[in-house]
């Protein structure tokens, strides 16, 4: 899994620069052009995006940080924090003991910076 941030950008010569605004927060940067008229924009997120795991297992995340220099981060419903740097393997080591659906979120860069740990309920 790697905490990355996807960019692009253009010049105003061959696209206009949007007028319509991003959602609050630092997850969508979109930077206006400059002297040359360029301009970008960017988001964070997490690869995969999607963890799906069976109730019982014992999970290991190891997060590698590509972008951005921190994400504190939390699994919601686990009672789990931990924080990615830029360059660093991050492991986090857990047992799935609760099924359903849980989001893994970047405290810094929201709201695009969301996953899923969807654990599977076994019979």
């Amino acid at each position: 899994m790697v905490a990355v941030e996807a960019k692009g950008g253009t010049t105003t010569d061959k696209e206009p620069f949007p007028t319509a605004t991003l959602p609050e927060g630092k997850g969508y940067e979109l930077e206006a052009p400059n002297a040359e008229g360029r301009w970008e924009v960017s988001t964070y997120r997490w690869d995969p995006n999607q963890i799906i795991v069976n109730q019982g297992d014992e999970v290991t995340l190891e997060i590698l940080g590509v972008n951005g220099a921190e994400h504190p981060s939390v699994i919601d419903g686990y009672d789990i924090s931990f924080s990615v740097k830029r360059g660093q393997l991050t492991t986090v080591a857990f047992t799935a003991d609760k099924a359903g659906v849980f989001e893994l979120r970047c405290g810094t860069h929201q709201p695009s910076m969301v996953g899923e740990l969807i654990v599977l309920a076994v019979s």
